[in-house]
């Protein structure tokens, strides 16, 4: 009986083929067992993709783990005789540490492994094989070759550093132009050699056309060694290897291959599928003499293959569209100004609407606005192709992503701050406070540093609010860009303004001193003193919500902080509102009927409201006083955004009318 294969998944139909193929090319099946004794993966570490696995003890006293590679249980257990060539393909599970869930993770592949007398007929079988296997998976596919003599040969020919060579090939993975060629120079390459290393970035393309090119930039006989060793894999190959590309820049597992490597992609899966190469000094360490090549598919990302698009996604898929995915907030609307000067702007203006996606069918191109922190994981996880985003959000992620170019918007730069006066002490952990945990970490292992880090949220309050929160931050921050004429000062309001709106529904407080009526007011503050342009619709929920709550809401008191008149000054913002006429005459008219029975707070607090009301606002005539020993938070009441304020209109930089604030 004949297999209906559109009948399983992705991953069960690629199993299905390759094993048909790999049986036929003379290969065997390997039979791993789930565990393997933990001094195995102990002594051979530096060959596995992560230190970390997961060890029990037996029954019999033994430590075993969890196996996390399949390779070098084979490689043990394979000894191929001198002359002999081993051929083995395997579809097992194994367990890795996941770096986006923390956790470990179950990872299913499908290999196959040639041991023993590799020659370069052998070698062009396996990776003809590499070729075949991807085509059995019946999408557009494309491999990727390199040799990893070229890279190493280049680093020996222009002397590169012994301990600057990981951060340089961190950069090089990663794509990283610009990076690559200040570490270049920092670990004292002049720019000749800079731009040699940079140039690998170049050697991309199709096979024959790049080869011709590296050949031009050979600087050593390795080299040349290694580019020789790619000719006659094309002339083996033929027809075969039609579309194979060159990437003389991978630099993946160094420690692990050392000729010959290779990568395949597929297409709608935004990561490698096949990788594999030359292992032939992990071999070695087995069976002397010996060498190996092999590969691995990743059969869980094949599954990627049957998820639908995203619904925005399905639309046109007739074309070839391109989807961006931008930050919110000051970066992201530069970013939009930018391409949208290139000529690929949104049909909706970007600033006018409310969508967090928007696009323009005849440029086929369309933007996912999103959190700073998720547009590396947009890119990532292919529901974006390309994202921009800053260099330190982008650092902290960790996501596999390439850098390809640094468009010079705003600035960053990581400090390591601490009290005046401040002394290590070296015996003892020290204790670090950081929104970016990661790159904090990093800092200090490469001086091998013990720490404890403690983490921050990112802002300096968690409430969104005028007086004790990120709008009155923000306004300090708008006023010192201003100021000094940072541009990083200006984003750094736009990021708490943003986060404020996030924060935001349609049940929050509506009081004055944390909720939305302070905000109504710290926004109109900021429009009025042209610091911001803000879109009327960005009021449209603010005032439903102030409408119910004079209308409807229960209201403890008259105060302002709390209470009906921190609603008026609201409302006093919004006489342009339809609804505000409405809401200013109840809330006086609620004042001259209850006012017998208020405190001196409230009497003080309505008087001012009705002095406003009538046209007469307080003057703003009254110092604040300052007392820097007692500080309290960092808002604008009592805390350091109002300090800071006050210093800045005592030099003059801000007018006074922003005491009426509070």
């Amino acid at each position: 009986m004949e297999i209906e294969l559109n009948r399983f998944t992705p991953a069960e139909q690629a199993t299905f083929r390759l094993r048909a193929l790999y049986e036929q090319a003379g290969y065997r099946k390997y039979r791993a067992s789930r565990f393997e004794e933990y001094a195995l993966y102990q002594e051979y570490q530096r060959f596995l993709p992560d230190a970390q696995v997961i060890t029990f003890t037996d029954l019999d006293g033994k430590l075993r783990a969890i196996k996390p590679d399949v390779t070098l249980s084979i490689a043990k257990t394979a000894q191929p005789a001198a002359g002999e060539c081993k051929r083995f393909y395997y579809n097992e599970e194994v367990c890795r540490p996941s770096r986006e869930s923390h956790t470990f993770q179950t990872i299913h592949q499908m290999g196959l492994e040639s041991m023993g007398a590799v020659d370069a007929d052998e070698q062009a079988s396996v990776v003809r094989l590499a070729l075949q296997s991807l085509a059995a998976l019946d999408v557009p596919t494309v491999l990727e070759i390199s040799h990893m003599g070229y890279l190493t040969g280049l680093l020996d020919a222009l002397h590169v550093p012994a301990e600057a060579r990981a951060k340089l090939l961190d950069f090089l993975r990663a794509k990283n132009a610009h990076e690559l060629r200040t570490a270049a120079l920092a670990a004292g390459l002049d720019e000749s050699a800079a731009a040699a290393l940079t140039g690998l970035l170049d050697l991309h393309g199709p096979l024959g056309a790049t080869l011709t090119a590296a050949r031009a930039a050979c600087r050593c006989e390795t080299q040349r060694a290694a580019l020789e060793e790619l000719q006659a894999l094309q002339n083996a190959l033929g027809e075969a290897g039609r579309g194979t590309r060159l990437d003389l820049s991978m630099a993946d597992e160094m420690e692990y291959y050392n000729g010959l490597v290779f990568t395949g992609y597929v297409a709608g899966i935004p990561c490698a599928v096949l990788k594999g190469g030359r292992y032939d000094y992990l071999m070695q360490r087995f069976t002397p003499g010996a060498n190996a090549i092999g590969f691995a598919i990743y059969l869980d990302e094949l599954e990627r293959l049957a998820a639908p698009l995203p619904p925005v996604q399905q639309q046109g898929r007739e074309k070839s569209w391109l989807n961006i995915a931008l930050p919110k907030g000051r970066l992201g609307d530069k970013a939009y100004k930018l391409l949208a000067g290139a000529g690929y702007s949104a049909t909706e203006d970007y600033n006018d609407t409310r969508k967090l996606v928007v696009e323009n069918p005849d440029a086929c191109v369309r933007y996912f606005l999103v959190k700073p922190s998720d547009v590396a994981i947009y890119v990532e996880h292919g529901a974006a192709d390309i994202g921009i985003v800053g260099k330190d959000i982008l650092t902290e992620s960790g996501a596999d992503v390439y850098e390809l170019l640094d468009t010079g918007m705003g600035k960053c730069r990581m400090c390591v701050a601490g009290p005046a006066g401040f002394t290590d002490d070296e015996s003892r952990a020290l204790r670090v406070a950081t929104k970016f945990v990661n790159i904090a970490r990093d800092h200090y292992e490469r001086r091998g540093r013990d720490i404890d880090i403690v983490k921050l949220n990112g802002t300096l309050t968690a409430c969104p609010g005028l007086l004790h929160g990120k709008l009155g931050i923000a306004i300090f921050f708008f006023h010192y860009a201003r100021f000094t004429g940072e541009e990083l000062f200006d984003e750094y309001a736009w990021d708490l303004v943003v986060a404020m709106q996030e924060q935001l529904h349609a049940n929050y407080r509506p009081d004055y001193e944390w909720g939305i009526a302070g905000i109504g007011v710290g926004i109109d503050y900021l429009i009025r003193s042209g610091l911001i342009e803000v879109d009327e619709d960005f009021f449209e929920d603010l005032d439903e919500r102030m409408y119910r709550a004079v209308m409807y809401d229960p209201y403890p008191d008259y105060s302002r902080d709390e209470g009906l008149t921190g609603y008026g000054w609201y409302w006093l913002c919004r006489r342009a509102n339809a609804g505000a006429a409405d809401c200013l005459s109840r809330i006086a008219a609620r004042i001259e009927q209850d006012q017998a029975g208020f405190s001196p707070g409230e009497i003080r607090d309505a008087a001012r409201f009705l002095r406003a009301y009538a046209g007469h606002p307080d003057p703003v005539d009254t110092l604040v006083e300052t007392d820097w020993e007692r500080l309290v938070g960092a808002g604008l009441a009592g805390g350091y955004a109002g300090a800071g304020l006050e210093s800045l209109s005592s030099l003059g930089a801000v007018d006074t009318s922003w005491r009426l604030l509070l």
